[in-house]
């Protein structure tokens, strides 16, 4: 059983369950490290901030969301490498984030990056390809630059 993984999420779900008034994201980030310091650059702990983040997000507390989401970034980068598929995750849900904010110039290199990375790692045929493609084409719908849109 993995325990390390169990005590984290558990960590997540109780900052998660405090409301706007509670803990802050950069105190929950930090009791998060306090409790596992070891394990601050492992994918699992990238994977519940992930999580974290996407409750956040899921609540419209954008602004709580971008920290969280960009530190499961670097972490995914440096435990496995710039081009993981979970890299091109973590690129996307950052991206997606950006876009629903109208940050479209920030939302358009990560979502081309995932794409990048999933093409290479899991080929131009896998339906996380198809996913990438058409975020990066909801993004130019969105802008109006339907030629780059198809």
């Amino acid at each position: 059983m993995n325990f390390k993984l169990i005590s984290m999420v558990i960590l997540v779900l109780l900052c998660l369950g405090c409301d706007q008034t509670g803990p802050s994201v950069t105190t929950s980030n930090q009791r998060l490290n306090q409790l596992a310091p070891s394990y601050a650059d492992d994918a699992e702990t990238a994977t519940v901030l992930n999580q974290q983040a996407t409750a956040h997000y899921q609540a419209g507390r954008y602004a709580e969301a971008i920290p969280l989401l960009e530190q499961a970034l670097a972490i995914y980068e440096k435990a496995l490498g710039p081009d993981h598929p979970d890299v091109a995750m973590s690129l996307n849900n950052l991206a997606e984030l950006y876009r629903t904010q109208g940050q479209f110039d920030r939302a358009e290199p990560r979502y081309q990056r995932a794409l990048a990375i999933v093409e290479k790692a899991l080929g131009p045929d896998h339906p996380n390809v198809a996913m990438s493609l058409n975020n990066l084409a909801e993004l130019y719908r969105t802008q109006g630059r339907y030629d780059q849109a198809e």
